[in-house]
């Protein structure tokens, strides 16, 4: 071995949070003969940095906690560890990954997967220039002593005067500099308004050097704008916007992230002046950072034979510097004032909406609040389409053009026909010369219109008529901005259209019938608990539906004395069902059926008659003695006299029906009754519909960044892993022992199972939640079960396991591979956590099932006994759920294993969460798909457990109707 190789041997510290990269390192540094050191994370490895310095750092950059970009910036801030070489190991290969790595310190990069060769070859280059460095160090110190020691005392001091005088010469000018700039930031932080910090800027910059020429562009979507231009006759207008990367000296500034200096023009192939810098011989271009993120460029320039130096370089970055936190600063300032400004047109508007029902009143304030925001509106108008959508009709307009309020046919108007097609809004630069507007709008050409954007109002999924932003003093381009905010404010006005037209529509009831004072009052009343029902509604923000409520708000109208709420749902075969949801009963007419019987009802057992006339949005009303059985049997029960029955639909959908029904008295529901109480169906169904499309919406959101955290952080390990191996194995193959090969390839295939596994587990995930209907038929669960056991054969012989099952299965109602999912997840999850290692007991599980009636209420208990959990026979009661008979069956998988407390069970079936991490690995997937499959088809899942007593997990389905 030669000195260097001696020399080269060194202490490593290597920081990565992914256990397979770092056993693959170490075994590859130590087998070098390096000492190593692993860190699991970054507060660990500035710890180990304290106790002892490490020659080099391998440092991963993603880790959870403080990152390797936050770690190496610790480092380099410490005088005793700044000299410390690191090398950034990471998965990040993007460009500016690998230039925040060096910035922050890094002397070299490596990207993952990595390559043995490169990894040893770079590490032994870096800890020997770093010993190398050392050595000269000290030799030179030991030369500089013998020189100092030689020369006469005259001559040093001299010198030494020298030196202080231009010491301090610099010191001056550093001090002028920075009083200089100080003064600058002073003024551009005068003001927040970003046109005047610009012109401060430019005027300012004089100060600090001498231009001819100056130049500030700022990023802004890709694109380069000139903000700011001064050349020797005072400031100059320029307006052009141009892609980032279409002038290549401004792309390397923003590129490099530090200043391009060009002494003279003349000399450099690269230049390529621009009309405006055609006279320029010496050039500046420095980038404005903020956070260590370009915002823009700021150039200077020189028309002279004077060439700009290097510390001019220096002196423009400084001020460009100060420059770009005011830029910053104003932007965010200018950002907040127009969000502050959007928000105070749509608080004004919804204002609008909630004092008053008027529509006119609503449009005709929707239309002034858009022509005072938008500068570049001149005029605004609202066009709304009949109810056979056949014409249109301007609604109203700011300010008053007069315009003549004939309808147009729809299918003559064809920019609107195209937005009714896309529902998306419309644009037009130049509507004079538009053919869409050729034929069609006559009053735009009237007003002189320039340039128009045209939004869409829906409601419902349907377009029910048109904003019209009109620009006529001059032409405009409408940003992508200002579209988005006219789209909101369409929504806002859709909705306040609609409940406007709503209150307009049950005004108008109530004024035909204003002749009964009787009537009066009792539709007075209808629309006050209309309008706490609305506002309740709009203003609920708990997880379950308040049927509840609605029932108490409706109680003082609906004369009725007894009122229920039933929801709908559909087994797997497609079979109707009914769940009472909520009830409400007034003093002395308590209901005499228990809630729990009436859930869970076939409708063609229990409501045949009233299903085919809701299902088509017919209500029900009559007395209980002409209402045909199966349905009087039920209303005789509750001591009802008369009934009104009225569906719950949101569009197509039929999904439930209240009863309103008098047992005091005979009672009839009049028709203008029925027809507001009608209005209020609707308006709980709409509620309703808000109210789960938002938790569909939220739990899809959950499972989306669960999905990209699986994806983006378990799949890569395993691949890292696969092929840090693999390289091993290939640099290594010939010194391996048998041994040692065998292993690396056991993990190599382990951690290609572990892909698998996780991609299997997430397409099965995604299907089941695609179907939207399956195909059921009955099924031989002892065949299914066999099937799970073969497919888990190696990891019960592996486990030592026992595996009891009956000798008998039912048949049940089901899809097949999905079922065997089921039982493979439950199977499988009983061999990884049952038995107890600490106690050398292997895992003994026992599958089984029970029969129940549907009307059974719930699971027994865990037996109290240790002993009592493998024992057979133990009767589970059947939770609630559906099925296609009466008879349903409940499996489950019964394990000896430690149990699980109430806060683990909580959340067992919710995707990626998984439990006991350090005694088996996972991916929080297997339940998930469980709980989703067995919903599918009309089942539950669950869990019977307590800390010591094993755990029992369980799933329904119903049985067959032959069984």
């Amino acid at each position: 071995m030669t000195d260097i190789d001696k020399m080269s041997q060194g202490d490593i510290l290597i920081v990565d949070d992914a256990p397979e990269n770092l056993k693959i390192l170490t075994q590859m540094l130590v087998r070098e003969g390096y000492q190593v050191r692993p860190a699991i994370n970054g507060q660990l490895a500035l710890k180990a940095v304290e106790q002892m310095q490490p020659d080099l750092i391998l440092l991963d950059i993603m880790m959870p906690g403080i990152n390797g970009y936050a770690v190496c910036r610790q480092l380099k801030a410490n005088p005793e560890t700044c000299n410390i070489p690191v090398i950034f190991i990471s998965a990040l290969q993007n460009l500016t990954d690998k230039v925040q790595a060096f910035a922050v310190g890094g002397v070299d990069y490596i990207t993952k997967p990595f390559q043995v060769a490169e990894v040893l070859a770079r590490v032994r280059a870096h800890i020997t220039l770093g010993q190398l460095q050392q050595q000269l160090q000290e030799q030179n110190r030991q030369l500089h002593s013998e020189i100092v020691e030689r020369e006469h005392a005259e001559s040093a001091l001299r010198e030494s005067q020298e030196e202080l005088a231009k010491a301090y010469a610099r010191e001056q000018q550093r001090r002028q500099l920075a009083d200089m700039l100080s003064e600058v930031a002073r003024l551009v932080s005068s003001t927040l308004e970003l046109e005047q910090v610009l012109d401060i800027i430019l005027a300012q910059l004089d100060r600090v050097i001498v231009y001819h020429y100056a130049n500030v562009l700022l990023l802004q979507d890709e694109h380069l704008i000139p903000v700011a231009s001064r050349n020797v006759e005072g400031k100059v207008n320029i307006s052009i916007k141009v892609p980032k990367e279409h002038y290549p000296l401004n792309a390397l500034v923003l590129r490099e992230k530090r200043p391009l200096w060009i002494p003279d023009v003349s000399q450099d192939t690269r230049w390529s002046p621009t009309g405006t810098m055609a006279k320029v011989r010496s050039f500046i271009s420095t980038p404005l950072l903020v956070y260590d993120k370009p915002i823009g460029i700021l150039t200077v320039g020189r028309h002279d034979t004077v060439s700009y130096v290097e510390d001019d370089v220096e002196t423009v970055f400084a001020f460009a510097t100060q420059a770009a936190i005011a830029v910053h600063n104003a932007q965010l300032y200018t950002e907040i004032r127009e969000r502050t400004e959007r928000l105070g047109l749509l608080h004004n508007i919804s204002q609008a909406g909630n004092i008053t029902l008027d529509l006119t009143t609503i449009l005709v304030t929707a239309c002034q609040k858009i022509v005072e925001h938008f500068s570049c509106v001149d005029h605004s108008s609202i066009w709304l389409f009949d109810e056979t959508f056949t014409h249109t009709e301007i609604a109203a307009e700011y300010p008053s053009q007069n315009i003549i309020r004939t309808p147009l046919l729809l299918k003559d108007e064809w920019a609107t026909q195209g937005i009714i097609e896309t529902q998306r809004p419309l644009t037009s630069y130049d509507v004079q010369n538009d053919s869409l507007f050729k034929d069609s709008n006559a009053q735009l050409k009237l007003l002189g219109v320039k340039s128009i954007l045209i939004v869409p109002l829906i409601s419902r999924g349907q377009v029910i008529g048109t904003i019209g932003l009109d620009a006529i003093a001059q032409v405009h381009q409408f940003t992508q901005a200002e579209v988005d905010l006219a789209q909101t404010l369409a929504a806002q006005l859709a909705a306040a259209i609609q409940n406007a037209r709503l209150h307009s529509a049950v005004r108008q009831q109530l004024n035909e019938r204003r002749r009964a004072e009787k009537s009066l009052a009792i539709r007075e009343s209808y629309l006050a608990a209309l309008v706490e029902i609305q506002r309740a509604l709009l203003s609920f923000d708990s997880p379950d539906f308040p049927y509840v409520s609605v029932l108490e708000m409706l109680s003082s109208v609906s004369r009725a004395s007894d009122m229920y709420v039933f929801e709908n749902y559909r087994d797997a075969g497609g079979q109707w069902f009914t769940s009472l949801m909520a009830q409400w009963h007034s003093p002395g007419t308590q209901g005499k059926v228990d809630a729990a019987k009436l859930r869970n009802l076939v409708y063609a057992d229990t409501f045949p008659n009233w299903f085919n006339a809701l299902i088509v949005d017919r209500s029900i009303s009559g007395l209980t003695a002409d209402i045909t059985e199966p349905e009087r049997k039920f209303l005789e029960t509750q001591h009802i006299l008369s009934v009104l029955v009225l569906p719950l639909n949101v569009g197509d959908k039929f999904f439930g029906f209240m009863v309103f029904a008098d047992c005091k008295r005979v009672h009839i529901w009049s028709p203008n009754e029925t027809s507001l109480l009608q209005a209020a169906m609707v308006a709980i169904s709409m509620a309703r519909e808000r109210h789960q499309y938002a938790q569909e919406l939220e739990i899809q959101n959950e499972e989306l960044d669960a999905f990209a955290h699986t994806v983006a952080h378990d799949l890569k390990n395993p691949l890292t892993s696969l092929i840090g191996f693999s390289s091993l194995l290939e640099r290594h193959y010939e010194r391996l022992e048998l041994e040692r090969r065998q292993e690396i390839l056991s993990n190599i295939a382990q951690s290609g199972r572990k892909m698998t596994s996780i991609i299997d587990e997430l397409l099965l995930l995604a299907s089941v939640r695609k179907v939207e209907e399956i195909y059921t038929e009955p099924l031989d669960m002892a065949h299914v079960v066999v099937e799970a056991l073969d497919r888990l054969q190696e990891m019960i012989t592996e486990r030592h396991a026992c595996v009891e099952t009956p000798a008998t299965w039912p048949v049940v109602v089901g899809y097949g591979p999905w079922i065997e999912e089921v039982w493979a997840n439950y199977i499988s999850n009983a061999l990884k956590y049952g038995g107890r290692p600490d106690e050398d007991v292997v895992p003994c599980i026992e599958l089984g099932y029970d029969l129940k009636d549907k009307s059974v209420a719930s699971c027994n208990e865990i037996p109290e006994s240790e002993d009592a959990h493998l024992q057979s026979g133990t009767t589970f009661d059947w939770p609630h759920g559906s099925g296609a008979s009466q008879v349903t069956v409940c499996f489950w998988v019964r394990d000896n294993g430690y149990g699980l407390t109430a806060e683990e069970q909580e959340n067992l079936f919710t995707q990626f969460t998984r439990l006991h991490k350090m005694r088996a690995e996972g991916h929080g997937l297997g339940l998930s798909i469980v709980r989703r499959i067995v919903e599918k088809l009309g089942g539950e899942v669950g869990v019977e457990s307590r800390p010591g007593y094993g755990s029992t997990f369980w799933f329904t389905l119903p049985g067959y109707e032959q069984l």
